[in-house]
């Protein structure tokens, strides 16, 4: 534990220790906080004046309470936190704070009553307790109005501060597993579920830990590519590890991707750039629509969600910034382009959403629905996440298998003194190539040569068949694909 020195006082250049560039730092003379859970903290700060708060900021998960623990120890003259706002389509923010105060936390750290809502380990029992005896919550959810909310901090007392103030150490850093080579990867997966758990995978063994502009950190990886095959985001095979129901997912497709309003100006909403782009409107999906059905083989199938008069200018903007439809063959296939994502937090859902698009422009052009990419050039996992993702990486993700190769597949024989390999499409009816050699060795690289195999899982199979033909022809022994050598 590192302790602060006695000369320590929080000021404008030193607090507060996290996401200093996202929350409104006012009088730090003041007890009280604000929590505008996922109303624009703007919104509900424009009619209270500064010196009536020391600081304001937004609450989006639950993850984030311990951010807020750690700023008002570093801070204990913050003696009230005011709870108002509107909460998220799922995430029970607000009520994990609440939790926190009611009902403290377990051995493992976890906030008692929330699904992912963790204080750092780092955070003795006893500073976290007189967070709890010091801090007072006044709830405030759903209440928007900033008279209101000013009325209640004129209504308070003044008090001293309930503990000296600290600083308690980070986790420690936890470097990637494995180098990165900073190429594109991709994942490949019939659901959202099971491609989840493969990109929290690579994330957590490839990506690098960043400092982020919200000062904390994230594991990241450039240019990740994902692709959803056979998912139906309005009956989704959902998994425990997702914490997702219908509802939400129902929820967010409606309120998120399909909404054409927003409720401040000064911030973005997908359905809005998607369906009625301002200023005057536009219906990208209606373009597209027209183009696809005039000339199927058009390649400006593109829906935009960059502004560029407006969000090179504000902190909130779009992360999904581009859509691209393409109708192969009898299928409509979509890819996005995100900026930056949010893996653990936000990917799932936004894959729902994108999927619901994609029905709803394949129906309209009368074509089947397709597979489904996302290309993440900063796909991302918060530091207060990874306990979470590592889990469920343990839990969930899939042990080694040889998975079906898209590129086809081997039939592997010795005869005579050499090792014969026919290299057949997917759905065995055609020959695609026919390698021989007397190695494995040499079979294998004239396979790689012709780019026979994209799985991993598929090369590694083919490469232990091919050391068995190998050793059975130099044995004379009988050699049988799939089998056990006999000797």
């Amino acid at each position: 534990m590192k302790k602060m020195s006695k000369e320590y006082q929080p000021n404008l250049n030193n607090w507060p220790l996290y996401f200093k560039n996202t929350l409104r730092v006012g009088n730090l003379k003041s007890n009280v906080g604000i929590v505008s859970l996922w109303t624009p903290v703007d919104f509900i700060c424009k009619g209270i004046e500064k010196e009536l708060y020391a600081i304001a900021g937004q609450l989006y998960s639950e993850a984030g309470v311990n951010f807020i623990v750690r700023n008002v120890l570093a801070n204990p003259r913050i003696r009230y936190l005011i709870l108002c706002g509107k909460e998220g389509i799922r995430e029970n923010s607000g009520q994990a704070l609440i939790n926190l105060m009611e009902k403290g936390i377990d051995k493992e750290n976890q906030i008692i009553g929330t699904r992912n809502a963790f204080l750092d380990k780092e955070i003795p029992k006893k500073a976290i307790d007189e967070f709890r005896n010091g801090v007072k919550i006044i709830n405030l959810k759903g209440v928007i109005d900033s008279k209101k909310i000013k009325d209640t901090i004129l209504g308070l007392s003044v008090m001293g501060e309930f503990a000296r103030p600290f600083i308690y150490p980070n986790p420690a850093v936890q470097k990637g597993r494995f180098p990165s080579d900073r190429t594109p990867d991709k994942i490949k997966a019939s659901t959202v579920a099971e491609a989840w758990v493969e990109v929290l995978r690579n994330i957590m063994r490839f990506g690098n830990d960043e400092m982020t502009n919200y000062g904390t950190l994230a594991r990241e990886v450039p240019n990740l590519i994902v692709t959803v095959t056979k998912e139906d985001p309005f009956k989704p095979a959902l998994k425990p590890f997702l914490n997702l129901t219908q509802e939400d997912i129902s929820t967010y497709i409606k309120e998120e991707f399909f909404a054409k309003k927003i409720v401040d100006e000064k911030y973005y909403g997908y359905g809005e750039r998607i369906f009625a782009y301002p200023p005057r409107g536009i219906d990208q999906v209606e373009i597209i629509v027209k183009k696809l059905k005039k000339d199927f083989n058009d390649r400006g199938a593109i829906i935009v969600l960059w502004n560029v008069e407006k969000d090179n200018y504000i902190l909130r903007n779009p992360c999904l910034v581009l859509i691209q439809g393409k109708i192969i063959k009898e299928d409509f296939d979509l890819t996005a382009y995100f900026r930056s994502n949010d893996i653990f937090s936000a990917w799932p859902l936004n894959a729902f959403g994108l999927l619901a698009l994609q029905h709803e422009i394949a129906k309209r052009i009368n074509k089947n629905v397709g597979v489904l990419t996302t290309i993440s050039s900063c796909a991302h996992i918060y530091q207060e996440r990874w306990q979470e993702a590592e889990k469920i990486i343990k839990e969930y993700g899939k042990k080694l298998s040889c998975e079906w190769d898209p590129r086809g597949n081997f039939v592997i024989s010795v005869e005579k003194d050499k090792i014969k390999t026919l290299h057949f499409s997917p759905d065995g009816k055609n020959v695609l190539g026919e390698y021989e050699g007397k190695t494995a060795q040499e079979v294998f690289e004239k396979i790689d040569a012709n780019l026979g195999v994209s799985q991993i899982s598929h090369a590694f199979d083919l490469g232990t068949e091919l050391q068995k033909a190998e050793i059975a022809l130099k044995h004379d022994l009988k050699y049988i694909q799939d089998q056990p050598l006999i000797l």
